[in-house]
């Protein structure tokens, strides 16, 4: 079994010093079907760009108890997704708010995942699932850590564009709720079925 003991968000070409990885509000936009376009995020690296897309991909490092083989580090997925900051109770038409809106993943927890996110044909199209997968960084990157931790980077694109799939609906609260991203690392159980 893999333990995974700290997930932490860094841009590998920023400091902190120069500003901050992350604000605590963002523009979004809407795009077809619910699809939220969020800009700026995490930030405008290297600089603002008044039209258009902005913003940056981000790494993830991520820290095992132990060191990990290569063997197993293929078996693993590390994937994103925009959750609400909040969990809402609200009933939405005399049923339960969708199971994505909530925070639900626990160690252990197996998950269906789409077949699209292993797709490599599908991975540079816009998305038609909630998550968003991370790349493992060359092995340049990967030697400035330390043994037992590991180096992905998420929408590794020249120009990343930060969608995620959220009906904001008519009532002021889905309109006004926050979310923040969250990283989950899946061992893969099944490949040809993304059971993580």
């Amino acid at each position: 079994m893999v333990r995974v003991v700290s997930c932490r968000y860094l841009r590998w070409s920023c400091s902190e010093d120069d500003h901050p990885l992350f604000r605590r509000h963002y523009t979004r936009s809407n795009r077809d079907r619910g699809v939220k376009f969020l800009r700026c995020f995490p930030h405008c690296c290297p600089e603002h760009v008044r039209r258009g897309y902005c913003g940056s991909s981000i790494h993830v490092q991520v820290t095992f108890a132990a060191a990990v083989s290569a063997a197993t580090q293929s078996s693993l997925a590390v994937l994103a997704r925009f959750e609400p900051s909040k969990c809402i109770t609200a009933r939405v038409s005399g049923t339960d708010v969708d199971a994505d809106e909530r925070r639900l993943l626990q160690p252990g927890k197996v998950v269906a995942l789409p077949a699209s996110l292993f797709d490599p044909a599908a991975r540079h199209v816009a998305p038609t699932t909630t998550w968003i997968r991370a790349d493992r960084e060359g092995d340049r990157k990967q030697q400035t850590l330390p043994e037992d931790a590991v180096l992905y980077v998420l929408n590794n694109h020249r120009h990343p564009r930060w969608l995620y799939n959220y009906d904001s609906s008519t009532s002021r609260a889905r309109r006004e709720m926050t979310h923040h991203l969250v990283v989950y690392v899946f061992l893969l159980l099944n490949r040809s079925s993304g059971t993580g």
